[in-house]
């Protein structure tokens, strides 16, 4: 393809980063490292990255909750609901 030009929009590595989601409402997207479990938010106005390592298994998927928070789902298949405020502060 001619003039497309693809950069990484973090410095930071996964061993498997999956499900990348904008929320247009933050302004900001989110993936996992499925592998670390980790959860990461690039702010696009900032541009910074914030990192919670979150505790338990390999995580599979993320979405955001329509009554403010989110829901991860674990490879193990079990679902775990959350916060926001519980993972972003």
């Amino acid at each position: 393809m001619v003039g497309l030009n693809i950069s990484a929009v973090s410095e930071h590595k996964c061993g498997l980063g999956e499900g990348p989601l904008w929320d247009a409402d933050a302004q900001a997207l989110y993936w996992v490292d499925s592998l670390g479990p980790t959860l990461y938010r690039l702010d696009y106005e900032t541009q910074e990255t914030r990192v919670w390592h979150l505790s338990g298994e390999t995580v599979g998927s993320l979405s955001v909750r329509e009554q403010a928070g989110w829901c991860w789902q674990w490879i193990t298949g079990s679902i775990s609901f959350h916060q926001i405020q519980a993972i972003c502060n």
